[in-house]
């Protein structure tokens, strides 16, 4: 039996945006181009209300997909997230179920199934269904479709949803013997080092593996096993967020401070934005994570104008930490300030499309728990901006059924 957990977060999933063009791209990079492309028009058919169409499109454009360029998967991750955004967030029940029986009946090959089964899983109910799609996600592994193979291993990746350290490693260990060059692959081995970083340090060690000077050594485990801690190895050699944690390693039992201390600098100052990122949520799990060294560092990050995940998680960050710490002698000035840092997380135009977390979700509570953050702390008026900033952004929605709705309670208040 798999051992799993089940939420309400729907991770970094694996998809394709490409829509199905009378005369198909011929390059590799014709096609990032077009699935950027798709993905684009897909976000502004959700601003226009229009959910079932951009469903529809992201769903027709991962069929449509090339196997001989699996290193599309890098560039396809972000349909998915957005597509599973859609359906859990914005789509209510009826229209969800309408979708699926409608777009997604079963075809020839395995990407229709591919998305209900990834879909099934996200959700985040622990029933026998979902079991049974958790089951099925580990025969899509054997998929003959690459991205549905990638999207699969990915998934079965991911310690927050299946909790056997040896199931999860198996999974990327195929990940990164097979696809060694991707991206999605890079992550999906630092998923690992997320889950444990909060841990002590022999632990993290452990999920480091093998020094980098010898990615071979074997682990003492079956053949299998070893050849997967090799290949996790190779991938953790070239990472700059494992050679981050790597360096901090000596100080995490010593000096923690000095270990976070490092980890921040590199969350600052690292000249890629996912190692940016893989160094903020390292940090951020560490026990010493309240330090003023940590508040330094997203409060810096926060105010970038980059348009990049590390900066959208960090606003984040400095949403939370201003409520836990807000007193009312706070001038009106800061009130207004952290409401329209809360409304710049609703623009979705990423520069760098995100996996690492998924930040539609995020991005959209942290709206939502400021608006009701501000009405508790009587202003309503900004509590109400927030709210029809939020129902304008996503209309005919979950969300603007729901903001409606706060409305008018705060106006049968009398508020």
């Amino acid at each position: 039996m798999i051992p799993f957990r089940m939420a309400s977060f729907p991770l970094i999933l694996l998809c394709v945006s490409t829509q199905l063009l009378a005369e198909a791209p011929s390059s590799l990079d014709e096609w990032v181009a077009q699935m950027q492309a798709d993905r684009t028009q897909a976000e502004a058919l959700v601003d226009q209300g229009n959910l079932r169409a951009a469903a529809d499109l992201l769903a027709a454009s991962w069929r449509g997909l090339p196997p001989a360029y699996p290193e599309l998967a890098d560039t396809a991750t972000a349909s998915m997230q957005l597509l599973l955004f859609i359906m859990e967030y914005l789509m209510d029940e009826p229209t969800v179920s309408l979708f699926v029986a409608e777009s997604l009946n079963p075809q020839p090959g395995d990407s229709d199934k591919f998305i209900r089964t990834v879909y099934d899983v996200a959700i985040g109910q622990e029933t026998a269904g979902k079991t049974q799609a958790t089951i099925e996600m580990t025969y899509l592994t054997e998929s003959a479709n690459p991205f549905v193979r990638i999207g699969a291993l990915f998934m079965l990746s991911d310690p927050y949803y299946f909790t056997d350290p040896a199931f999860v490693k198996g999974m990327s260990g195929i990940l990164a013997r097979d696809f060694p060059n991707l991206t999605v692959t890079q992550e999906a081995i630092r998923l690992s080092l997320y889950a444990v970083a909060d841990e002590d340090p022999d632990v993290i060690e452990q999920a480091l593996g093998p020094d980098p000077g010898d990615p071979t050594k074997a682990q003492g485990g079956t053949p299998s096993q070893n050849a997967a801690e090799a290949a996790i190895a190779r991938v953790l050699s070239n990472d700059e967020v494992a050679g981050a944690l790597r360096e901090a390693l000596p100080d995490l039992a010593a000096d923690p401070p000095r270990a976070l201390q490092k980890l921040c600098n590199n969350a600052l100052n690292a000249s890629e934005w996912r190692t940016r990122y893989g160094c903020l949520l390292i940090a951020e799990r560490r026990p010493a994570q309240s330090s003023a060294a940590f508040k330094t560092t997203f409060s810096n990050l926060a105010k970038r104008e980059n348009r990049t995940p590390d900066v959208a998680h960090a606003r984040v960050l400095a949403g939370n930490e201003f409520r836990g710490s807000y007193t009312p002698e706070k001038s009106q000035t800061t009130l207004d300030e952290a409401a329209r840092a809360a409304l710049q997380l609703l623009q979705t135009d990423w520069t760098a499309f995100p996996y690492e977390r998924n930040l539609y979700e995020e991005c959209l509570k942290e709206v939502q728990n400021m608006a009701a953050w501000m009405a508790e702390q009587g202003h309503v008026e900004t509590a109400k901006d927030l709210y029809r900033a939020l129902a304008q952004k996503y209309p005919n929605s979950l969300v603007s059924s729901a903001c409606t709705n706060r409305l008018e309670e705060l106006a049968k208040n009398g508020d």
